[in-house]
């Protein structure tokens, strides 16, 4: 699976690889299955896209789904886990934009299917009904 970073540091992880985070509670690499913004670095254009490709398998564990916004997996890994998996690439500016408008596409797609609701919010109706 492709997962993806984003940092001011891009060129220093591609070149050192990753190092955990410390913040309490949370240490290792932030990863996420689609591209997050952060508009205050964005706007200044100081951040970079990484990804890094892990099996399915190994990610699983890892896998936060309390902290992700709506419609995205994110996962905090290791540090050694995360660069076992070889460097992480950097994305392009125009492969982000393609990413993300497919991303809306499918959100889209999901939320018309769910008769104008967010997908989960149908999820929860129909499980109460039941």
């Amino acid at each position: 699976m492709i997962l993806y970073h984003r940092t001011n540091a891009g060129a220093a992880i591609v070149d050192k690889r990753f190092r955990d985070a410390r913040p309490p509670g949370q240490r290792g690499v932030w990863l996420s299955d689609a591209p997050l913004n952060r508009p205050d670095a964005a706007v200044h254009g100081e951040e970079e896209l990484l990804r890094v490709s892990i099996p399915v398998a190994v990610i699983r564990k890892w896998e936060r789904p309390q902290d992700g916004p709506w419609g995205v997996r994110v996962f905090l890994m290791p540090a050694a886990l995360v660069n076992s998996y070889g460097p992480p690439q950097a994305v392009s500016e125009q492969t982000e934009a393609r990413m993300k408008r497919r991303r809306r596409r499918r959100l889209q797609a999901q939320i018309d299917a769910a008769g104008g609701m967010e997908p989960w919010t149908a999820l929860k109706m129909r499980e109460a009904q039941s």
